[in-house]
């Protein structure tokens, strides 16, 4: 193992059921608390380390989430085995609406 992957998703991402040791880790930081506890564990035999930037309940609006304070979680969620703190990170996002920018309605 050499890099521990650092993953910021959206709602529901850290309930996968492809993790392996999984385990929920509660930290603070010198930005605030991060919008949820990590979910820690191993996907495919890689450690990842999943925070919900909007809370697993989705309760935190765009404008209010504490995007220094996540960012850090991440960071001190290393070392992992190999000495190395989080080698990636990774963010995926979504936008939607009901209506396209576009349609004038």
């Amino acid at each position: 193992m050499g890099i521990k992957v650092g993953i910021i998703g959206g709602s529901g991402l850290d309930n996968l059921n492809i993790f392996t040791n999984a385990r929920d880790t509660f930290t603070g930081t010198v930005w605030g608390e991060p919008s949820s506890p990590l979910r820690e564990g191993e996907i495919a035999g890689i450690p990842v380390a999943v925070l919900a930037r909007h809370g697993r309940s989705h309760t935190i609006a765009p404008s209010s989430v504490n995007y220094r304070a996540n960012i850090q979680a991440l960071k001190d969620a290393g070392p992992v085995p190999s000495g190395r703190k989080s080698g990636a990170a990774i963010s995926s996002s979504s936008i939607s609406s009901s209506t396209s920018p576009n349609s004038g309605k």
